[in-house]
């Protein structure tokens, strides 16, 4: 089954692959290593959802369009992240990620939320907006 959505940034139809990769395209999402993780999240001055992902993973897949939909929808409140798990083993284990997804909010270098799984864009929004709201 291929899902097809209207990609607001181009006007064009794309399966959710494409939708994607147009929005990694447009710079809303990075890809992170162990190398860039401490620039690109502990020192950012942004907040960051980061997203821990494996290829193989169902279920990553499915949750990829939702994060890409929620960094769209955060441009210039949040910086969003993906740490592919299988070229980041030791990055993983750091931050103890023993299933697939996992997303963690990180704000001024530090673990503000975490949750293992697909969560819904209203939900992970809600809790996008919990750590944009506090002070510290």
């Amino acid at each position: 089954m291929m899902i097809v959505l209207a990609n607001a940034l181009t006007g064009f139809l794309l399966s959710t692959q494409g939708w994607s990769e147009a929005i990694a395209g447009k710079g809303i999402v990075t890809t992170v290593t162990k190398a860039t993780f401490q620039t690109e999240v502990l020192q950012s001055k942004t907040p960051v959802l980061v997203d821990f992902y494996a290829d193989w993973c169902g279920p990553c897949r499915i949750y990829k369009l939702t994060v890409d939909q929620v960094a769209q929808d955060y441009v210039g409140q949040l910086k969003v992240v993906r740490v592919d798990v299988d070229k980041n083993q030791r990055l993983a284990g750091a931050y103890n990620v023993d299933e697939l997804p996992t997303t963690l909010l990180i704000k001024n270098g530090k673990n503000f939320n975490r949750w293992i799984g697909i969560l819904g864009k209203a939900d992970a929004e809600t809790e996008i907006d919990k750590m944009l709201k506090t002070a510290e």
